[in-house]
């Protein structure tokens, strides 16, 4: 339970006295002694009751308010080994802590601590110790004692220094300090050998030591919302690193990650960079994120990044790709808006990655076609010139792009002349004033794989569009639609699905069975509910835009879904998260939505 909705209960009178036994069923404590685990979280605590000290003493005679019983053996018991007083108000933690050496886990997330106890310490095999979203300035020197420590949460506090002494925690698995006042990392972090996460975003960093990069298990780290300006330049040591966010930064240029052979996702939006160095990336990249920064050129040896996926190049000064971007045959998501683009059309840019990449493509052929007419191996032909030339260059396209873009035309049968023998990939129908789908389009139901029948006046589709199984991009935006048939189940290779502006009041069912979605455009229609139970289905789910809707409440759980990384959700009729939250972004959304869910 959230402050906001502990605050509700209060003004409707229903808080209760602090420690006040009503609030302690009477079998919560002989439970704990069976199982070793105590949950009192959202109660309303100030202080922690006093008998909940007492729970593995024996018991007082007569002491029914503490749960023991005639029949139930104390010196039975399991020792307290996991106790969570999260989402309460406790001001402090009482030295008695100290009575629970066996506890693996403390969680204290959630509540108004503005110090710890130095007995901290003295809790020899504690595992786990979540503290995050309390008042926290400082750390007793003891707390690094705890040589077991593997997971420590301090995220949303007002620390704004890590002692040295941060080093002992040898056997530190996950360090999350974000959201902090932090101007520094401590060099001695370089001797938690065994560290694998580590999230230091939305501090006040401006450098880090070079003994980060000796960090050689580390699989994820997290610089977002700092002020870098430089980084250490060579991480030839983070063989482990999988996943660097770097968002927010004044970065001018990139480090040497070249031998970090494992890092999948690089995520370098809001910077200062000026030029992409790809020598300095690792060919391991799936997921580029470069957007607003001031890039203007991209240079023929980003095809070096085989087995990229996604690369997003938003709000940069990027006026050319590359054409031989076109043979970079893994890449679905490719985002280039809000550059001034000069060698590439805002049709083809509207049309989505697959219609750029098949354009690029096409750039590459077109260049060898010059050559040959340039040595005289052009063609004869008896048909006049122009006409000659108008055939060959519309079969032209259509056999090397495999694409067909027939917007802002009136439907005809006629518009498919000449393409019946080609296994189309990319159809175009935008624009062309539809009010139901054209069955003769099913004769590319093998091979196509984007389809754009976006500002049409379609209300239905019928049970073919499931027969478009190779279909990785459907954009259906701008028509009539409130539903969408469920033979769309079938759609297993769908990557992108846009509905945005139609009239859905909610997500349809066939939507959560399309198990490799990536990107769900869904913003202006009239949604009023976000089905979680459907979404978690989808778990490679990266961009979620709702924006625009009815939406009444945002599930806490949308915060779980680590494989988010755009989520839209301005325009609705929710308070909650506030709009300033929103405004700073997916990850700040969803690290908000990630604190508010119950715990266990």
């Amino acid at each position: 339970m959230s402050r906001f909705q502990r605050h509700l209960r209060q003004q409707a009178g229903a808080s209760k006295e602090n420690g006040s036994h009503a609030s302690l069923s009477k079998s919560l404590f002989p439970q704990a002694r069976k199982t070793g685990q105590l949950n009192l979280s959202n109660r309303e605590y100030k202080e922690v009751p006093s008998e909940v000290w007492r729970l593995n003493s024996p018991p007082i005679e007569g002491d029914a308010d503490f749960g023991s019983s005639s029949t139930e053996r104390w010196w039975d018991q399991v020792p307290l080994t996991k106790l969570i007083l999260a989402s309460n108000a406790l001001i402090s933690l009482s030295e008695k802590i100290s009575v629970f050496p066996a506890l693996v886990v403390l969680d204290l997330h959630d509540n108004k601590l503005s110090q710890l106890p130095s007995v901290i310490g003295s809790l020899e095999v504690l595992e786990k110790l979540d503290v995050s979203h309390n008042e926290l300035e400082s750390l007793p020197s003891e707390l690094f004692m705890l040589e077991r420590l593997s997971t420590f949460l301090l995220h949303h506090n007002q620390i704004s220094h890590l002692p040295d002494d941060i080093g002992q925690l040898s056997y530190l698995r996950v360090l999350d300090a974000s959201h902090n006042k932090l101007q520094a990392i401590p060099r001695n972090l370089a001797s938690m050998t065994d560290i694998q996460k580590l999230n230091f975003s939305n501090n006040q960093l401006e450098s880090l030591p070079e003994e980060i990069c000796q960090l050689s298990h580390l699989s994820y780290l997290d610089l977002n919302y700092n002020n870098l300006s430089y980084l250490p330049q060579n991480w030839g040591k983070m063989n482990s690193l999988k996943e660097l966010y770097l968002r927010n930064n004044s970065l001018t240029s990139l480090p040497l990650l070249s031998n970090c052979s494992s890092l999948k996702e690089l995520y370098c939006a809001s910077n200062n960079m000026k030029h992409l160095e790809v020598n300095k990336l690792p060919e391991s990249l799936v997921i580029v994120e470069l957007r607003d920064n001031k890039i203007s050129k991209i240079e023929e040896d980003i095809v070096a990044l085989k087995d990229l996926q996604r690369l997003d190049l938003a709000n940069n000064d990027v006026s050319t790709l590359p054409p031989r971007m076109g043979l970079m045959e893994h890449i679905t998501a490719l985002n280039v808006d809000g550059n001034p683009m000069r060698g590439l059309r805002r049709d083809i840019i509207n049309r989505g990655t697959l219609a750029i990449i098949q354009y690029l493509r096409t750039r590459i052929v077109d260049k060898d076609a010059n050559a040959d007419s340039e040595n005289g191996s052009a063609p004869q032909s008896s048909l006049p010139v122009s006409s000659a030339m108008a055939e060959r260059s519309k079969l032209h396209t259509l056999t090397s792009t495999k694409s067909l873009d027939i917007s802002n035309k009136v439907w005809s049968e006629k518009l498919l002349d000449g393409s019946e023998e080609i296994p189309l990939e990319v159809i175009n129908m935008s624009k062309m004033g539809l009010s139901q789908f054209p069955s003769q389009i099913c004769q590319f139901k093998s091979s196509l794989k984007s389809l754009n029948i976006s500002l049409n006046k379609i209300s239905v589709f019928g049970s073919e569009i499931g027969d478009f199984v190779s279909l990785t991009h459907l954009n259906l935006g701008t028509n009539l639609l409130t539903d969408l048939p469920v033979e769309m189940t079938k759609l297993k290779s769908l990557i992108e699905l846009n509905i945005m502006q139609n009239r859905f009041s909610l997500l349809p069912e066939s939507v959560y069975s399309m198990e490799s979605l990536e990107h769900l455009l869904a913003g202006g229609n009239k949604i009023e509910k976000i089905n979680m139970e459907g979404l978690k289905k989808l778990t490679k789910l990266s961009t979620l835009a709702l924006q625009n809707n009815s939406i009444a409440q945002v599930p806490p759980e949308l915060g779980l879904m680590s494989s988010l990384r755009n989520l839209q959700l301005e325009g609705n009729v929710f308070r909650i998260p506030r709009h300033t939250i929103l405004q700073q972004g997916t990850q700040a959304v969803l690290d908000y939505l990630k604190g508010r869910v119950p715990t266990n």
